[in-house]
């Protein structure tokens, strides 16, 4: 669907799209930069549609509004979900055990893409990647709310102390930054160094040499 087309290469969230509406059993999916050192509660695990916290408030509006109505100002089809939430999900990880909703979900990310009408204005747009977030995080909330159905959330918070606490940690732009790159390799050095070893091998690097694994509770303090 459209993966090799270089117009739509900056949209880097097709590739995940595309994998969900493959599935054909319930799926979970976690981000590269979506670190777990506990497990998840199996309430959780067991909902119908679980991801890890709302955006919503100022930081929404700060970061989704421009970009919306701009869509909503140019876009000539847009499925009739769109538009429907003041909030989105924070993706690093989702879940669906309704693969239906799933499946739905995704063939409205791509009618609001890949609808011929839609094409030039999407085609067109300068900062492609970072209109993704409307697509893949803004749409499922707007489905949701469209249907009537709730998402199970990791936590209410954008606060990511709250989730550092319950053994969970999404990097997002902290994978950019050198000191939080040599913490998560301690963290790997820490919990899996047979992993770490492993993965140094991979990529033919020398091993850090650490003076000493974290505890679990000194992993927590670092966020």
């Amino acid at each position: 669907i459209y993966l090799d087309d270089k117009e739509f290469s900056e949209f880097w969230m097709l590739g995940k799209i595309a994998a969900y509406n493959n599935q054909k059993e319930p799926l979970i999916h976690l981000d590269l930069d979506y670190v777990i050192y506990s497990p998840f509660a199996k309430e959780y695990l067991n909902s119908e549609v679980f991801s890890e916290n709302p955006e919503a408030g100022n930081y929404f509006n700060f970061v989704y509004l421009d970009k919306l109505v701009n869509l909503s100002n140019n876009l000539t089809v847009m499925p009739e979900c769109f538009g429907k939430s003041n909030r989105a999900v924070c993706m690093g990880i989702i879940g669906f055990n309704n693969i239906n909703i799933c499946k739905e979900y995704c063939s409205d990310v791509y009618k609001l893409l890949f609808s011929e009408e839609n094409s030039n204005f999407i085609k067109s747009l300068e900062d492609k990647k970072n209109y993704c977030i409307i697509f893949e995080q803004y749409m499922l909330e707007c489905y949701m709310k469209h249907i009537d159905k709730t998402i199970t959330y990791l936590n209410s918070s954008l606060d990511k102390t709250i989730a550092a606490k319950q053994g969970k940690c999404h990097y997002l732009t902290h994978k950019k930054d050198i000191k939080k790159e040599s913490q998560f390799e301690s963290i790997i050095y820490s919990l899996y160094p047979e992993s770490y070893s492993y993965i140094c091998s991979l990529l033919n690097e020398k091993p850090n040499n650490f003076l000493n694994k974290l505890t679990i509770d000194e992993i927590l303090n670092l966020y």
